[in-house]
């Protein structure tokens, strides 16, 4: 197929640049149908990527730290990083963005009166997924037991399928925990025994002074 001198010289320059050149869409079908008033011709690039060694991957990598260091580590950008790093990273990086994301989408997609009835946009990184399994199963052991997690809930903590039954959606609680207000009643200590053991004390008392 015959193409114009100027697509031909756009074609071999990108060529020799690595990439891989092609005429696709309707200039293709006006050609082959002999129309030659055709004056939009789209040009497809394409180019393999190339896995350079580790010194040239290096250099890249400090190219980019050096851009963004003030924001993120090294260790970060290299995938290197501990949970203790990660979770600094995502409570100073992260979750700052996703506040000013939250807010700045719900500002412009809502009206002030659909704001007032707590429309809101929320943007939000489950941060738990970089955790370590000893973390995760330890968040899990200390919060299930106050009733803060369903079964199904802690398995999509640990990545792990969901159970379709009913009972894996309930939240469940320790019995060895009780309401504050009701922990006397609970231990089986009412006022009256209260009130007997201050009797008691105060018998006592006259009696070594007696």
């Amino acid at each position: 197929m015959k193409i114009p001198t100027n697509v031909s010289q756009i074609l071999d320059r990108l060529e020799s640049k690595g990439f891989k050149a092609f005429v696709v869409g309707g200039c293709v079908r006006d050609r082959i149908m002999s129309r030659f008033d055709v004056k939009d011709f789209d040009i497809k690039i394409w180019k393999q990527l190339i896995h350079h060694k580790d010194k040239h991957f290096s250099k890249s990598v400090k190219l980019f730290y050096d851009f963004c260091r003030d924001y993120v580590s090294e260790e970060i950008v290299r995938s290197k990083y501990t949970e203790d790093e990660y979770n600094a990273f995502y409570s100073s990086v992260v979750e700052p963005i996703a506040i000013q994301l939250s807010l700045e989408f719900t500002y412009k997609i809502f009206t002030d009166k659909e704001i007032g009835h707590r429309n809101e946009i929320i943007f939000s990184a489950e941060r738990m997924t970089f955790a370590s399994n000893a973390t995760k199963a330890d968040v899990i052991a200390k919060l299930m037991p106050l009733g803060i997690f369903s079964i199904n809930q802690a398995c999509e903590i640990m990545e792990m399928p969901k159970i379709n039954e009913e009972f894996a959606d309930k939240h469940i609680i320790s019995l060895n925990y009780v309401n504050a207000s009701k922990a006397d009643k609970y231990q089986k200590v009412d006022d009256g025994d209260d009130k007997g053991s201050k009797e008691n004390d105060k018998q006592s008392e006259n009696e070594k002074n007696g």
